[in-house]
């Protein structure tokens, strides 16, 4: 565990020096002005609760999109970076298990996306209450959110995995979660008739929007499906990346 944690401050020493810190930051700022800027357009025209409801939606329909982006920039060229710029042998001059190596890049990937994730809650929850309020279903959608911060970066640390290039894997996670998964989806609904792929990932995300409907209750299912998603891809990843030469 020790020595998971060394190579998961070396990400974040590697993170927080590098051009993805600043680009994540500048879309996160970006994202919450735009919406701040449109919701305080809009104020004028809105009574009390329907100004609580379309705060809260315009916040948290971007949850999703702000941890993909994360995913994306840290956890998709966390493994394959260490391949493509051959630096394992350099960071890490004492022997190091493979483990600890997959583990602390795993953490370092949940942990600075959950911090920004929580950045942003509070940056939503501050506003909110100046615009209309705080509801109950913004702390589901912050719960969901925690699940599919697991789960995502346990698929784009898979994929990471297996990948030669960082620009492609980033590629391919980011259609992965935004194009491919919900096809996939589609193809399994059509072909059953009936239901809904609720083991999906893509489908379970999309409880952090869905809570704001008074008749959502499949909460504990989709956070399930996404912790399970994240422990599944994480353990595949790691195998395949054991089996993996530097």
């Amino acid at each position: 565990m020790r020595q998971s944690f060394v190579v998961m401050k070396n990400e974040f020493r590697k993170f927080f020096y590098g051009k993805k810190m600043l680009l994540f930051l500048g879309l996160t700022v970006a994202v919450l002005a735009l919406i701040i800027v449109m919701i305080a357009a809009l104020d004028p025209f809105s009574d009390e609760d329907d100004k609580k409801r379309l705060t809260e939606a315009m916040f948290i329909s971007f949850y999703a999109f702000i941890i993909l982006i994360a995913v994306t920039l840290f956890g998709a060229t966390s493994i394959v970076s260490e391949y493509e710029e051959r630096t394992a042998l350099i960071l890490f001059t004492k022997p190091i298990r493979k483990s600890s190596i997959y583990m602390g890049k795993l953490l370092a990937s949940i942990v600075l996306t959950f911090v920004f994730t929580c950045v942003y809650y509070a940056v939503s929850a501050v506003s909110c209450a100046v615009f209309g309020g705080i509801g109950t279903e913004m702390l589901v959608s912050f719960g969901l959110s925690a699940c599919y911060i697991f789960g995502a970066n346990g698929v784009a640390l898979l994929i990471s995995s297996v990948m030669k290039k960082s620009s492609t894997s980033s590629i391919v996670v980011f259609m992965l979660f935004l194009v491919l998964f919900t096809v996939i989806s589609s193809v399994i609904e059509t072909g059953a008739g009936s239901g809904t792929a609720f083991w999906m990932i893509d489908q379970a995300s999309n409880g952090i929007v869905n809570c704001l409907s008074d008749s959502y209750d499949d909460g504990l299912r989709d956070a399930a499906v996404m912790l399970i998603w994240g422990a599944a891809a994480s353990a595949a990843g790691y195998w395949l990346f054991k089996r993996r030469d530097f």
